[in-house]
Protein backbone atom coordinates (compact mmCIF):
# COMPACT_ATOMS: atom_id res chain seq x y z
CA UNK A 1 0.00 0.00 0.00
CA UNK A 2 1.50 3.32 -1.00
CA UNK A 3 1.50 6.20 1.53
CA UNK A 4 -1.42 7.89 -0.26
CA UNK A 5 -3.57 4.79 0.15
CA UNK A 6 -2.50 4.51 3.80
CA UNK A 7 -3.54 8.14 4.34
CA UNK A 8 -6.93 7.54 2.68
CA UNK A 9 -7.54 4.45 4.82
CA UNK A 10 -6.64 6.34 7.98
CA UNK A 11 -8.95 9.18 6.89
CA UNK A 12 -11.85 6.71 6.68
CA UNK A 13 -10.99 5.19 10.08
CA UNK A 14 -10.76 8.64 11.68
CA UNK A 15 -14.01 9.79 10.08
CA UNK A 16 -15.76 6.66 11.36
CA UNK A 17 -14.35 7.30 14.85
CA UNK A 18 -15.43 10.93 14.80
CA UNK A 19 -18.97 9.96 13.83
CA UNK A 20 -19.08 7.50 16.74
CA UNK A 21 -17.80 10.23 19.08
CA UNK A 22 -20.39 12.67 17.74
CA UNK A 23 -23.10 10.12 18.49
CA UNK A 24 -21.80 9.83 22.07
CA UNK A 25 -21.78 13.63 22.49
CA UNK A 26 -25.30 13.93 21.07
CA UNK A 27 -26.66 11.26 23.41
CA UNK A 28 -24.92 12.88 26.37
CA UNK A 29 -26.28 16.32 25.45
CA UNK A 30 -29.81 14.98 25.09
CA UNK A 31 -29.76 13.12 28.39
CA UNK A 32 -28.19 16.07 30.20
CA UNK A 33 -30.67 18.58 28.81
CA UNK A 34 -33.71 16.55 29.82
CA UNK A 35 -32.28 15.21 33.10
CA UNK A 36 -34.48 12.16 33.37
CA UNK A 37 -37.67 13.51 31.81
CA UNK A 38 -39.32 11.44 29.13
CA UNK A 39 -38.34 12.67 25.71
CA UNK A 40 -39.79 11.83 22.34
CA UNK A 41 -37.64 9.90 19.92
CA UNK A 42 -37.92 12.78 17.46
CA UNK A 43 -36.27 15.21 19.92
CA UNK A 44 -33.63 12.64 20.83
CA UNK A 45 -32.66 11.97 17.21
CA UNK A 46 -32.75 15.67 16.36
CA UNK A 47 -30.11 16.34 19.02
CA UNK A 48 -27.98 13.36 18.01
CA UNK A 49 -28.17 14.11 14.28
CA UNK A 50 -27.22 17.74 14.93
CA UNK A 51 -24.12 16.55 16.79
CA UNK A 52 -23.20 14.18 13.96
CA UNK A 53 -23.70 16.95 11.39
CA UNK A 54 -21.53 19.44 13.30
CA UNK A 55 -18.69 16.98 13.83
CA UNK A 56 -18.92 15.68 10.26
CA UNK A 57 -18.67 19.17 8.77
CA UNK A 58 -15.62 19.94 10.91
CA UNK A 59 -14.09 16.55 10.06
CA UNK A 60 -14.52 17.04 6.33
CA UNK A 61 -12.87 20.46 6.61
CA UNK A 62 -9.94 19.53 8.88
CA UNK A 63 -9.09 15.84 8.35
CA UNK A 64 -7.82 16.14 4.75
CA UNK A 65 -5.17 18.69 5.76
CA UNK A 66 -1.64 17.33 5.64
CA UNK A 67 -0.49 20.01 8.07
CA UNK A 68 -0.71 19.04 11.73
CA UNK A 69 -1.28 22.00 13.99
CA UNK A 70 0.21 20.22 16.99
CA UNK A 71 3.14 17.99 16.06
CA UNK A 72 2.72 14.28 16.82
CA UNK A 73 -1.01 14.67 17.54
CA UNK A 74 -3.31 13.61 14.69
CA UNK A 75 -5.83 16.11 13.36
CA UNK A 76 -8.70 13.86 14.42
CA UNK A 77 -8.22 15.15 17.97
CA UNK A 78 -8.39 18.74 16.74
CA UNK A 79 -11.67 17.80 15.06
CA UNK A 80 -13.03 16.69 18.44
CA UNK A 81 -12.22 20.05 20.04
CA UNK A 82 -13.47 22.23 17.17
CA UNK A 83 -16.51 19.97 16.68
CA UNK A 84 -17.46 20.40 20.35
CA UNK A 85 -17.25 24.18 19.98
CA UNK A 86 -19.32 24.21 16.78
CA UNK A 87 -21.91 21.91 18.37
CA UNK A 88 -22.15 24.16 21.43
CA UNK A 89 -22.79 27.16 19.16
CA UNK A 90 -25.41 25.20 17.22
CA UNK A 91 -27.25 24.17 20.38
CA UNK A 92 -26.98 27.29 22.55
CA UNK A 93 -26.42 30.43 20.49
CA UNK A 94 -29.99 31.06 19.32
CA UNK A 95 -31.45 30.11 22.71
CA UNK A 96 -29.09 32.48 24.51
CA UNK A 97 -29.77 35.39 22.17
CA UNK A 98 -33.54 34.83 22.35
CA UNK A 99 -33.47 34.64 26.16
CA UNK A 100 -31.29 37.76 26.43
CA UNK A 101 -33.58 39.71 24.13
CA UNK A 102 -36.73 38.56 25.94
CA UNK A 103 -35.51 39.53 29.42
CA UNK A 104 -33.53 42.67 28.50
CA UNK A 105 -35.62 45.03 30.56
CA UNK A 106 -35.55 42.96 33.75
CA UNK A 107 -32.20 44.54 34.64
CA UNK A 108 -32.63 48.26 33.85
CA UNK A 109 -29.65 49.22 36.01
CA UNK A 110 -27.26 47.71 33.42
CA UNK A 111 -26.30 49.52 30.26
CA UNK A 112 -26.77 47.65 27.02
CA UNK A 113 -23.02 46.95 26.81
CA UNK A 114 -22.89 45.55 30.35
CA UNK A 115 -25.95 43.43 29.69
CA UNK A 116 -24.53 41.98 26.46
CA UNK A 117 -21.11 41.29 28.00
CA UNK A 118 -22.74 39.47 30.94
CA UNK A 119 -24.20 37.00 28.46
CA UNK A 120 -21.00 36.83 26.41
CA UNK A 121 -19.06 35.92 29.55
CA UNK A 122 -21.55 33.18 30.46
CA UNK A 123 -21.46 31.87 26.90
CA UNK A 124 -17.65 31.69 26.81
CA UNK A 125 -17.53 29.88 30.16
CA UNK A 126 -20.15 27.46 28.85
CA UNK A 127 -18.16 26.82 25.67
CA UNK A 128 -15.03 26.16 27.73
CA UNK A 129 -16.59 23.70 30.16
CA UNK A 130 -18.74 21.87 27.63
CA UNK A 131 -15.74 21.47 25.30
CA UNK A 132 -13.72 19.98 28.16
CA UNK A 133 -16.59 17.66 29.09
CA UNK A 134 -17.11 16.54 25.49
CA UNK A 135 -13.37 15.92 25.05
CA UNK A 136 -13.24 13.87 28.25
CA UNK A 137 -16.04 11.74 26.79
CA UNK A 138 -14.65 11.38 23.27
CA UNK A 139 -10.84 11.49 23.33
CA UNK A 140 -10.36 8.01 24.89
CA UNK A 141 -12.67 6.32 22.39
CA UNK A 142 -11.17 8.27 19.46
CA UNK A 143 -7.66 7.38 20.62
CA UNK A 144 -8.63 3.71 20.74
CA UNK A 145 -10.26 3.80 17.30
CA UNK A 146 -7.32 5.69 15.76
CA UNK A 147 -4.73 3.38 17.33
CA UNK A 148 -6.51 0.13 16.43
CA UNK A 149 -7.31 1.40 12.94
CA UNK A 150 -3.72 2.41 12.22
CA UNK A 151 -2.42 -0.93 13.52
CA UNK A 152 -4.90 -2.82 11.32
CA UNK A 153 -3.82 -0.76 8.32
CA UNK A 154 -0.18 -1.62 9.04
CA UNK A 155 -1.01 -5.33 9.35
CA UNK A 156 -2.92 -5.30 6.06
CA UNK A 157 -0.05 -3.40 4.41
CA UNK A 158 2.51 -5.89 5.70
CA UNK A 159 0.44 -8.84 4.45
CA UNK A 160 0.05 -7.27 1.01
CA UNK A 161 3.75 -6.58 0.74
CA UNK A 162 4.61 -10.06 1.98
CA UNK A 163 2.19 -11.69 -0.46
CA UNK A 164 3.61 -9.98 -3.55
Amino acid sequence: MVPGEHRKSLFVVDLFGILICAFIVGVNQDFASHSGDEVSWANFWRTVVLAIECYAIVAVLILPWRLQFVPRIPNCFLVLVVGAIVYYFAIHLIDTVTYAQKFRYTQPELTLTQYVFSYVGQFIVGVFFVTIMDCVLTVPSMALIHFVGSKLIHVVTARRLGAT
